[in-house]
């Protein structure tokens, strides 16, 4: 089983794929990509690779359709891409998981870690949460099967 965990800096990702590690799950965290790198080649190898064995990803291919045109001004895959990559990971008996949570707090919790965060700006951040939103409405939101759980 693959689960991709995907969101905004801050809202919980990396505890969640934890909790799947106790469960005998391989964890992969992909951060800010190596200049270079075919990021589609790169992600649809990582999915491949991990059909075997049951595997957490804290980040994968989504968190570039918004990081990408932030921090670079553009993606380094296409809408394309993406749905290809999504399609193998269903195929793969995969599952996307999308984190948020309040922007504010959001905010807040970035702010205490922003020496250790790849997002320095505040204009930045609030751009990325609204994307990551905007990315899962148009994206994910229409399919069989979406929930949205509020935890709080």
């Amino acid at each position: 089983m693959i689960v991709v965990i995907e969101g905004s800096d801050d809202t919980g990702k990396t505890v969640l794929a934890k909790e799947f590690v106790k469960m005998g799950f391989e964890y992969v965290h992909n951060g800010k990509p190596e200049p270079g790198t075919d990021l589609f080649q790169f992600y649809l190898n990582q999915v491949a690779g991990a059909a075997d064995q049951p595997t957490v990803f804290d980040r994968l291919h989504l968190g570039e359709m918004v990081y990408g045109p932030i921090m670079r001004d553009k993606s380094l895959i296409t809408v394309e891409q993406l749905r290809l990559i999504n399609r193998l990971a269903y195929g793969l008996g995969g599952v996307i998981v999308f984190c948020d949570t309040d922007a504010d707090e959001t905010v807040d919790r970035w702010r205490s870690r922003i020496e250790d965060e790849y997002v320095k700006e505040l204009p930045q951040i609030r751009a990325v949460i609204k994307a990551f939103r905007d990315l899962a409405g148009a994206e994910f939101a229409h399919h069989i099967g979406f929930r949205h759980y509020d935890m709080m």
